[in-house]
């Protein structure tokens, strides 16, 4: 659980930070001044999360050997992905770094940025499909793929508003209110359309209750609206709370603008806060019923069918 929700919280971010950096803020001095802080940032989540994977291994010395069935396990392709994305994010947050006095090493840096960006998402891909191999409904591919690559950009965007947010002092050219202007709410605005998308996704599976067969589709609803139902609606309150809530006060003109009319910077920084945590929270949840709603097609002993 904390191995996907830590790496694909990496790679959302580094794949919004690089559409922040190819849009319409790319020449801007506030997003340039923010970049190094967030390329560390994810780096770090993201390796985080890849040392968290170590401790589901039987004999941890050994994990690479993993990289021994690259073609045929996709195990072995999801940690070679997750290692040339720490690979790049490393190089890229290094030049970043460098570019702040060398600005000639920008162009190589915006490569390794989505260079970083792509073996992220090529790891989540590799993590979906080791679930998809097991063949069981609630693990299918469209589902399974939809709410892994969701959760990127649910976890993704809020970081990447955050650790902007805390670059803010670094640079006299950078204020809370010009990067809520500038970037802040198109952030909140994409994060809102995402978690509706995610939350109707995963409510989607209680539309099996009525159903008479007594299906493995039908057998997960039940588990979420029954021994699981308090983590179920759990998992609904912090989703709603950080990814609704949260996000649409930010939408306010409040937050873009500076003096008394608007919000101050503090509160600002605090629901971006609260914000990432609560989402945070509803994420690790729902990968947790996403393992323990999983119902098997056939009970053990039984012929394949």
């Amino acid at each position: 659980v904390a191995m996907l929700v830590l790496t694909q919280l990496a790679a959302g971010a580094f794949l919004v930070g690089q559409a922040l950096a190819a849009g319409p803020w790319r020449e801007s001095i506030l997003l340039q001044s923010v970049r190094p802080a967030y390329a560390t940032i994810g780096l770090l989540v993201g390796l985080v999360g890849m040392h968290a994977a170590v401790f589901h291994l039987g004999r941890p010395r050994y994990a690479f050997r993993a990289l021994l069935g690259l073609k045929t396990s996709w195990l072995s392709r999801e940690i070679f992905a997750f290692g040339l994305f720490a690979a790049s994010a490393f190089a890229y947050a290094w030049a970043l770094w460098q570019a702040v006095d060398n600005p000639a090493l920008l162009a190589a840096a915006n490569t390794l940025g989505w260079t970083s960006a792509a073996a992220g998402l090529v790891g989540v891909f590799c993590s979906c499909m080791i679930y998809v191999k097991t063949r069981r409904p609630f693990w299918n591919g469209p589902r399974t793929g939809a709410a892994f690559f969701l959760s990127c950009l649910v976890l993704g965007t809020p970081t990447a508003l955050l650790v902007s947010l805390a670059a803010c002092p670094l640079s006299d050219a950078v204020t809370t209110h010009s990067l809520m202007a500038a970037y802040g709410q198109p952030l909140c605005q994409l994060l809102v359309a995402v978690v509706v998308c995610k939350l109707a996704l995963e409510a989607s599976v209680l539309l099996w209750l009525p159903t008479r067969q007594f299906l493995p589709m039908k057998r997960t609803a039940l588990l979420l609206t029954g021994e699981l139902g308090m983590i179920t609606m759990l998992r609904g309150f912090f989703g709603v709370v950080g990814g609704l809530v949260l996000p649409l006060a930010l939408l306010s003109e409040k937050a873009t603008i500076a003096g008394p009319r608007g919000y101050e910077p503090l509160f600002i920084g605090l629901v971006v806060s609260l914000m990432t945590l609560l989402l945070v929270i509803g994420e690790t949840l729902e990968r947790y019923l996403f393992f323990a709603a999983s119902a098997a097609p056939k009970m053990p002993g039984e012929p394949c069918r």
